[in-house]
């Protein structure tokens, strides 16, 4: 059998395809009131996201992101510090959970509270609506997972089973009544929320942070620790894969339909590919994260730190879509110059990426690789004096090596002078 030696070139493309996390540059960074605990892109045109933190929940636009992103819109109708957020599937309203188990319905376009819910005693840490907007669950430091009808203000019932705080609650795209929810006990329990009964329960040898439903709802990822386990569903729980990326713990996870990101307090943004459940690229950040998405095009990275910023990275591709197209070169580009006939035209800004600047790097190495013509006057530059090494002896007092260093090197009469 002949193998074919593959070039460094074809080896080094393959190598950049493969790792996603370098696609994304350009950070902006934002500092919030408080570390972020939440966020989440609007499934809609033209997919904002919201920021949950301190006491308000803020909105940030795509379109507006700059060296330093700003918010257009800031929910502040908390008495308590806000936990979580979620847009609703249509993007007309937005709904958060706080520190005293509330969970409120705003309406994006009036900022008005349209819905309060009430059904926790303790803080409400999750929420997530149901894929048609006409269910929203929420979980608690009660050990609860809630169902609530939007419509109607009112509760469906109580899913109880956990023994500890309820951290995530997921509900699935293909069936609504189906929930899926993570607990600090160390199990993932699948609920049948029209009967109000646990239909599986997934057991983990750490606390579960976060989940996620991978392929339509028959995968599921479970943040436990510093791992990501992938379970299939449909055939009872059985683990697929478990992936140790991480050194420290998995706090936050992001999934579509080809590819699931974690963020982890190591202060990385993991990659992952689900065909074979295995890493293809990374993203460090400057301090340890509590929360991460991604744009549904793809095109913007949104991290959210322990040290109260966010920080939002552009994709290679958004970035130079989003930049301004350079002007045409030509070898006779014309420029206007300001000033009055027969006056010495000022230096533009544009001088100093010609390098005529005095200020650029380029103006300080002119003339460096230019050749004497026949005319130039040439200045050679005069070589320093070096002493010798009797006279260096000499200057630090050294005699007898000034001596032993004037036989050696000096003649008769350095050696008398010596």
């Amino acid at each position: 059998m002949e193998y074919a030696r593959s070039s460094p070139a074809a080896r080094a493309t393959s190598l950049r395809k493969t790792h996603t996390g370098s696609r994304y540059t350009h950070p902006a960074v934002y500092t919030l009131k408080a570390a972020p605990a939440s966020l989440h892109f609007c499934p809609t045109a033209p997919h904002d996201f919201a920021v949950a933190s301190s006491l308000q929940v803020d909105l940030f636009s795509l379109r507006g992101l700059g060296v330093t992103p700003t918010p257009f819109c800031t929910l502040t109708r908390f008495k308590d510090v806000v936990t979580a957020a979620c847009y609703r599937p249509d993007g007309k309203m937005l709904a958060a959970a706080d520190a005293q188990g509330a969970a409120m319905l705003f309406d994006l376009a009036s900022r008005a509270v349209v819905r309060t819910f009430r059904g926790h005693a303790k803080a409400a840490h999750a929420l997530t609506f149901s894929a048609d907007g006409t269910r929203l669950f929420t979980g608690g430091d009660d050990k609860l997972v809630v169902g609530w009808d939007v419509g109607a203000e009112a509760q469906l019932g109580e899913l109880k089973g956990h023994a500890d705080f309820v951290r995530t609650v997921r509900v699935s795209e293909a069936s609504p009544h189906v929930v899926l929810s993570g607990s600090y006990d160390h199990t993932v329990k699948l609920w049948d929320s029209n009967a109000n009964r646990c239909v599986l329960t997934l057991t983990h040898a750490d606390p579960v942070e976060d989940v996620a439903f991978l392929r339509g709802g028959g995968v599921v990822a479970v943040a436990n620790g510093n791992r990501v386990t992938f379970c299939d569903l449909l055939s009872g729980g059985r683990v697929l894969q478990t992936v140790v990326a991480h050194s420290k713990t998995v706090t936050s996870l992001w999934a579509d339909d080809d590819k699931l990101l974690s963020a982890s307090l190591d202060h990385f943004v993991k990659f992952y590919e689900l065909q074979q459940y295995r890493v293809t690229g990374s993203v460090r950040c400057a301090a340890p994260l509590l929360a991460v998405a991604l744009s549904p095009l793809g095109s913007h990275l949104v991290c959210g730190m322990s040290d109260n910023t966010l920080c939002v990275r552009r994709r290679a591709s958004a970035a130079k879509a989003a930049a301004p197209p350079p002007p045409p070169q030509t070898p006779y580009t014309m420029r206007a110059a300001g000033g009055k006939p027969g006056q010495v035209a000022l230096p533009s800004s544009t001088d100093a990426y010609l390098g005529t600047h005095p200020g650029t790097y380029r103006y300080f190495l002119r003339g460096r690789t230019h050749a004497p013509q026949s005319g130039d006057m040439r200045v050679e530059r005069a070589s320093t004096h070096r002493l010798s090494s009797f006279d260096k002896a000499l200057k630090t007092f050294r005699y007898h090596e000034a001596l032993d260093a004037a036989l050696l090197e000096g003649s008769a009469d350095v050696v008398v002078g010596v």
